[in-house]
């Protein structure tokens, strides 16, 4: 699969996975200044922001390990800009999916709710 459409298959599978879940898109890529949401879900108790990491094979270390402290904080501070913007009163959870590709094939997804906190 071309390199550059990598990540934006995995964007897809992980919405097909949440709209199976009971889940509405309400936005994907979402920017900020601070920032970038790659899938904004919600359902009737969340606001789910997640990040997707999806890899072409097993690296060294697990794509949610990529989500750093520093991609965590970049990713907390636009989460609070989109709820104070939108005036969301559901409770916001921070997810994580893995999309690992064998070909163009997904060989493995691993979808990680309450990956890490707004703290």
């Amino acid at each position: 699969m071309d390199a550059s459409l990598v990540g934006a298959y995995g964007e897809l599978v992980t919405g097909v996975y949440l709209r199976k879940h009971g889940c509405k898109i309400v936005d994907v890529n979402y920017r900020s200044r601070f920032g970038e949401i790659d899938v904004i879900a919600k359902n009737s108790r969340h606001m789910i922001f997640c990040e997707v990491k999806t890899r072409s094979s097993h690296g060294a270390i697990s794509a949610a390990d990529a989500v750093d402290a520093g991609k965590r904080k970049r990713i907390v501070l636009t989460v609070q800009k989109f709820l104070a913007r939108y005036g969301i009163r559901l409770q916001p959870r921070l997810d994580v999916a893995e999309v690992y590709l064998d070909g163009d094939e997904v060989a493995e997804f691993n979808y990680i709710k309450n990956a890490y906190t707004l703290d």
